[in-house]
């Protein structure tokens, strides 16, 4: 949600007493010129993908640091939002017993697997890398610049995701209990995405470090998916068509804050476990599969 995305930081939350009855606020996001942010994001993600017979297990952590600055607007009132990636650690586990590390503050060390190469020169070129959203007064992005070939990056669905994440906030203004709904989708490389159903729960006003003596009052937001569906769009690079997509939620928790102020979400937390049957089809050949999958996500802004 805060880099892209998205996407969400684990905080042990004290609920506060909330008046029986309590006046409805807007939720709106804020885009000031001439400031800026820096925000890090975590990731794990295990599965286990059970395709002819194989059982094909992967794990993968990383940690990306962005800086967010919203420029100058225009003499139609558009703004430019450049995101730089400052640094990225990223950790993956592949079949076989192969495994990859890469450190932007060492960039230049070979992978163990000589193979594997290809992935380090991506994260490579992703470091350092700014990329500017264009948005325009009635907050509907209009383009995407700085994309960079060989970062894997697809302006369309950098576009889409970044109005994903303008239009999470409710059209109308809530009171604690209200709920609204979205569709997600969350994109996980060469136009494969998962698409959720998600139901959004505004909480009230919170401390969102409750032990800390004047920890700053934030709107809370939770949220639980209901569904989720495998895709992959054709042209972008994945040799694979899904003929079926019979997943489930097995369980799904978000949780969001807001910084009335800033106007932003400045940290927020996501876990989700997926289970289900894939149906796939590879250079021909009928693939069925069984999937385990466990994503975490954790974002907060930092100094």
């Amino acid at each position: 949600m805060l880099l892209r995305k998205v996407l969400p930081l684990c905080w042990i939350v004290l609920l506060f007493l909330v008046p029986a009855v309590e006046a409805q606020v807007a939720l709106k996001p804020k885009f000031e010129p001439g400031t800026s942010y820096k925000a890090r994001e975590t990731t794990k993600v295990s599965q286990s993908l059970k395709l002819a017979g194989q059982d094909l297990a992967t794990k993968a952590e990383n940690a990306i640091v962005n800086q967010v600055t919203y420029g100058k607007r225009d003499d139609k009132g558009n703004l430019p939002i450049a995101s730089k990636i400052e640094s990225i650690v990223a950790d993956l586990s592949l079949p076989g017993g192969i495994k990859l590390h890469f450190d932007s503050a060492k960039p230049d060390e070979k992978a163990e697997n000589p193979n594997l190469e290809v992935v380090l020169d991506i994260f490579r070129k992703l470091t350092g890398l700014t990329v500017t959203h264009t948005l325009s007064p009635d907050l509907k992005v209009l383009s995407v610049e700085g994309i960079q070939e060989g970062t894997q990056l697809n302006p369309d669905e950098l576009k889409e995701e970044y109005q994903q994440n303008v239009d999470f906030f409710p059209s109308d203004p809530v009171k604690p209990g209200d709920t609204w709904e979205r569709t997600v989708v969350q994109g996980l490389g060469q136009g494969q995405v998962l698409i959720y159903q998600r139901k959004y729960e505004y909480r009230g006003r919170e401390a969102q470090f409750p032990t800390v003596k004047d920890s700053k009052q934030l709107d809370k937001i939770t949220a639980k998916d209901s569904s989720v569906e495998y895709s992959v769009k054709p042209g972008r690079g994945f040799p694979i068509t899904v003929n079926k997509s019979d997943l489930e939620i097995d369980s799904s928790k978000h949780t969001y804050w807001f910084d009335r102020e800033a106007g932003r979400v400045v940290a927020g937390e996501g876990d989700v476990k997926i289970k289900g049957s894939l149906s796939l089809t590879l250079m021909g050949m009928n693939l069925d599969g069984e999937l385990d999958l466990t994503m975490n996500t954790r974002e907060e802004e930092i100094d």
